[in-house]
């Protein structure tokens, strides 16, 4: 989600949720994913403290969070789920 999806999500003004958003990427509990072109910045919340599921699509939604100040208690082995031969 971008900053203003999630603005208007939470029903906040855009600079207090960006404020908030920049806040909680120092901390590593999110990441601000550019894509580029003048597109807007989306934001991921951290696999390590949201995630639900036994694999993992993209296996790099992982790896971003490798480097950040959040450290979670127990290492989880995320799985890149298996593509599907048609």
């Amino acid at each position: 989600m971008s900053a203003a999806e999630i603005a208007v999500y939470l029903n906040q003004d855009r600079g207090h949720t960006s404020d908030i958003l920049d806040r909680l990427t120092n901390k590593g509990i999110v990441t601000k994913v550019s894509r580029g072109n003048g597109r807007a910045n989306h934001y991921m919340l951290n696999v390590n403290i949201g995630f639900y599921g036994k694999t993992i699509d993209d296996i790099n939604h992982v790896n971003v969070f490798k480097d950040c100040a959040y450290e979670p208690r127990l290492e989880i082995k995320y799985k890149q789920t298996p593509s599907v031969n048609k």
